[in-house]
């Protein structure tokens, strides 16, 4: 038995998902009306999950950057453990740190059954044995656990970067310029792969193999336009 989720979870549900923490927020404290997302005081207004710093030994030989865990019986408790022999690399590489927590907030959101927590730990376990970790290669991974990588990437995408406020943020600039996009990601407190990868997404840019940036094309929509010319 186990407290994971497996399960296709379509785009929409997982932004609908995300657009409902973000509300629940907006609700209990404030609006957000203008970028970066305060992922920290969400995680701890909207779902109270500690978040602690705490050393975490790689992986199969991949560095693991945060993780999900579940521990103690008869009342389980989640927490968000952030490794903490890996501050130097978040302060270099800013917006990691924050897409890590958002990823894990995804994976509490989208894959864990909270409704058995008090039933499928056994009472001698300290934590339990599946661990949902934030690690940079994927190549090892099981087909179910991709997905749920995948999964969590997208929910840590569409609450950092919302729809609305991205759209607004991008309305006066060029995009097609890599300085106006270095930019955004210091706005959104992200990472610049993390902000292509989501207007992509959105249908605003694209990134050709040659590191060009140009206008979102829809493949399937353009070739049924050649047809009727």
């Amino acid at each position: 038995m186990s407290i994971q989720i497996d399960r296709y979870i379509a785009d929409a549900e997982i932004e609908a998902c995300a657009t409902h923490i973000l509300q629940k927020y907006g609700y209990q404290r404030t609006p957000i009306m203008a970028p970066p997302i305060p992922i920290e005081e969400i995680i701890d207004f909207t779902v109270d999950i500690p978040i602690i710093p705490e050393a975490i030994p790689d992986h199969q030989g991949s560095p693991v950057l945060a993780k999900l865990v579940v521990k103690g019986h008869p009342h389980p408790t989640v927490e968000i453990i952030v490794n903490e022999d890996k501050q130097p690399f978040f302060d270099q590489h800013k917006g990691v740190e924050q897409y890590s927590l958002a990823h894990e907030l995804g994976h509490y959101v989208l894959h864990i059954d909270r409704g058995s927590l008090n039933t499928l730990l056994l009472p001698e376990a300290k934590e339990q044995s599946v661990v949902l970790c934030r690690m940079n290669s994927v190549e090892e991974r099981d087909r179910n656990a991709k997905r749920r990588e995948l999964q969590a990437e997208r929910f840590a995408a569409s609450i950092l970067m919302p729809r609305d406020l991205l759209r607004e943020a991008c309305a006066d600039i060029d995009l097609c310029q890599w300085r106006n996009l270095y930019r955004l990601k210091d706005e959104f407190h992200v990472t610049i792969t993390a902000l292509t990868n989501r207007l992509k997404e959105l249908h605003l840019v694209t990134v050709t193999s040659d590191r060009r940036l140009v206008p979102y094309q829809d493949k399937l929509a353009t070739q049924m336009h050649s047809l009727w010319e």
